[in-house]
């Protein structure tokens, strides 16, 4: 019995995973695990749905999906611990929400940039506008997981849990600082006609 209902709810989980968090009036019915155990099982059955999806993938979109799927099960697992988590759990929950919402830009972005072929790149280097959507997505973020790491570290909940919590988001902010280096080195050279450009503005 046990185990149809982690099937069941493993698949309803994705549809308010992916629901908008700003309505918080009307938050809507949240499935979430009963216990430490349901909720492991859940994490993963997750991970084996990631698992699949990544080998229909191959080249800039299987190395995107391959780092930043740490941080899409990070946010979405946090996003069923609310009621485990207790005070702060909503919280935590929405910003998770917000999170995973993000990644799914950062995915393109992160894709986007590593298709720009290595002599555009050399002359003009990445696209401004995708430049700064991912400076945007990347600062945003960061804030995010700032305000969990402070619900964590006050967090009373039971040993077990937390042991989860500590777990997904060190995933979180590990995946973070390397999406941030990868930006970084990838927006570190200019271009060679944006260097001359520069020149002439000055």
């Amino acid at each position: 019995m046990r185990k149809y209902f982690i099937i069941f709810l493993f698949l309803l989980t994705p549809l308010f995973v992916f629901a908008q968090s700003g309505e918080k009036k009307n938050r809507g019915f949240r499935v979430t695990p009963r216990n430490t155990e349901e909720l492991r099982q859940v994490m993963n059955l997750r991970e084996e749905g990631f698992q699949k999806e990544l080998a229909g993938m191959e080249g800039e979109r299987l190395f995107a999906y391959s780092n930043q799927n740490k941080m899409r099960a990070a946010a979405q697992n946090m996003t069923i611990m609310e009621n485990m988590i207790g005070d702060g759990g909503i919280d935590v929950s929405d910003l998770a929400l917000e999170i995973n919402k993000s990644v799914e830009k950062t995915l393109d972005l992160e894709e986007r940039f590593l298709k720009r072929g290595g002599i555009k790149k050399f002359f003009f280097g990445q696209k401004k506008d995708e430049i700064n959507d991912f400076s945007t997505e990347i600062s945003n973020r960061e804030e995010k997981i700032s305000k969990i790491r402070s619900i964590y570290e006050k967090c009373e909940c039971s040993e077990d849990v937390r042991d989860i919590f500590g777990e997904e988001l060190a995933n979180m902010e590990n995946e973070q600082n390397r999406l941030k280096d990868f930006f970084e080195k990838e927006t570190k050279h200019k271009g060679v006609l944006s260097w001359f450009a520069s020149i002439f503005d000055k």
